[in-house]
């Protein structure tokens, strides 16, 4: 997990998609964190993705370090809107605190579970970790 983490972080920007009906959806993030052990992500309960994973929670996230790396990561996302994990988030990504402060309510976090990361570059390597 820790190496999923750590591609996603050198990205900066990465995408997940999920399943709207019966089509496809992919919007970019840019922000995670390591809590409990576990991979989390941030997202508010207004918009169309929290609907979304609400009611089918597989998704795939897909992320490119723009050089030969990319990474793919199909799951499921749970959601957790302890006070704890939404500090946690906050401490380890401060630029986010303007968002909390002003949205706090809404602002909901998931983890990932059931997690199938493939990480593979352009020349054919392949590595596959599941957390």
């Amino acid at each position: 997990m820790k190496k999923v983490y750590d591609f996603l972080k050198k990205c900066k920007t990465f995408y997940v998609a999920t399943i709207d009906g019966d089509q496809p959806r992919v919007r970019p993030f840019g922000v995670c964190e390591i809590i409990e052990d576990k991979l989390y992500f941030s997202t508010s309960n207004t918009k169309p993705f929290w609907k979304q994973i609400t009611k089918n929670p597989n998704i795939e996230i897909c992320a490119y370090d723009g050089q030969i790396n990319y990474l793919r990561v199909s799951a499921k996302a749970i959601p957790d809107s302890r006070n704890i994990v939404k500090d946690a988030m906050l401490k380890g990504n401060p630029h986010l605190e303007q968002i909390y402060k002003e949205y706090d309510k809404t602002v909901i976090l998931f983890y990932i579970s059931q997690a199938t990361a493939t990480f593979e570059d352009f020349n054919g390597k392949k590595e596959i970790i599941k957390f």
